[in-house]
């Protein structure tokens, strides 16, 4: 995984950067450009992922639409290399990164930061119901079974909350 962006000042020079990367890679996979897609691709979900980060502070001293592009760039990217794998019919590596975005989004719901959480939970419905519509179309495998199993676990509302 990359890096964290330590300086959240960066945060907005990162984005514009992913938003380059990802629109060269969706015009390139409009284009047939499948080599250049998945480059493209590659590199949005390195920078998407280092604007997530993986420390516990992540999210604190940036504004709630900054975690929300951070998050919405990080769920983009993995959705964009499973479209990718779907095109290329690689239906497994579609599903891994189907499974990925939704447990990347899973875990910030043990996020510190309210508001972080939040956009967890709404983020979370969106990876939920693609991975929903891919199982639909593609089938199911445990990978992508205990996948939503867990997460839909967890937020039943019988589901025990640590804080």
């Amino acid at each position: 995984m990359a890096q964290s962006i330590r300086s959240f000042e960066a945060l907005p020079r990162v984005l514009s950067e992913w938003k380059h990367v990802i629109q060269k890679g969706n015009r390139a996979f409009a284009a047939h450009d499948m080599a250049q897609a998945l480059v493209a691709y590659q590199a949005a979900l390195q920078l998407a992922s280092a604007m997530v980060g993986s420390h516990p502070d992540w999210g604190r001293g940036i504004s709630v639409a900054q975690a929300d592009d951070a998050i919405v760039a990080l769920v983009v990217s993995r959705h964009n290399l499973a479209d990718f794998y779907i095109n290329s019919e690689l239906s497994e590596r579609a599903a891994e990164h189907l499974c990925q975005a939704h447990e990347a989004v899973y875990g910030l719901l043990s996020h510190p930061d309210a508001d972080v959480t939040q956009l967890a939970l709404q983020h979370l419905h969106v990876t939920g119901m693609e991975l929903m519509a891919f199982i639909k179309r593609f089938g199911g495998s445990q990978r992508t079974n205990q996948t939503l199993q867990s997460a839909q676990l967890a937020n039943s509302p019988l589901a025990v909350r640590m804080h």
